[in-house]
């Protein structure tokens, strides 16, 4: 498609896949979305061809990954705490009496 103002081609574009859409659903059609579902059978890949290089990257990511987990878990629960210190201090301060300042007359 040509169009006479190159500086607006992202906009015209944008409209242009917008009419497409409208178009589309008011008549029922629907494009499916494209996947390919691959399935790897452990029998399938014989370990010996496996490169020394490979399962030392994959070792060190399993590593890694278990590192990344066990700190962010941490930290998780330290967020948790956190919270759950201010939500008791909100709660008490909730049920504690009012004092003269708060009540008005």
């Amino acid at each position: 498609m040509w169009i006479s103002k190159p500086y607006k081609q992202f906009q015209i574009k944008s409209d242009l896949y917008f009419k497409i859409d409208s178009e589309f659903r008011a008549e029922g059609i629907e494009i499916p979305f494209p996947q390919r579902d691959v399935h790897f059978r452990s029998s399938d890949v014989p370990s010996q061809n496996i490169s020394p290089e490979l399962i030392n990257s994959l070792s060190n990511l399993s590593n890694s990954l278990a590192t990344w987990l066990k700190e962010n878990s941490h930290n998780q629960t330290r967020q948790d705490k956190n919270k759950d210190i201010q939500s008791n201090k909100v709660i008490k301060k909730e049920n504690s009496t009012p004092n003269e300042d708060d009540i008005s007359h």
